[in-house]
């Protein structure tokens, strides 16, 4: 993996600091703030707050019982509904769902 000082949002970003002063946004006027937020894509978890999100995967992981034993498929389902982004890694998933369980009960 590329030392983040390479990668080319990094890059952008110090220029348009370098250019406003301050936040990379700032560089740009109302339409073009308006325009790149349009472009985003918002993914559920962008969405959530982080106790918001917390309590929507306990919701998920209430409503699916008959995943309870099956922590790996539980995994995939969650990350199937947006309560986790395209590239988390199903392992991590998982060990994730063993600690909201243990909050759970």
């Amino acid at each position: 993996m590329l030392p983040v000082e390479t990668t080319l949002e990094f890059v952008m970003g110090q220029m348009a600091i370098a250019r406003t002063g301050s936040q990379p946004l700032k560089a740009l006027s109302s339409a073009g703030q308006q325009a790149a937020l349009k472009a985003f894509k918002w993914t559920k978890v962008s969405m959530f707050s982080a106790k918001e999100l917390k309590q929507a995967r306990l919701a998920f992981i209430d409503g699916h019982p008959e995943l309870a034993e099956q922590p790996k498929e539980l995994a995939r389902a969650m990350k199937a509904d947006g309560l986790y982004t395209d590239i988390t890694e199903l392992h991590v998933i998982v060990k994730q769902i063993g600690r909201l369980k243990g909050l759970a009960g």
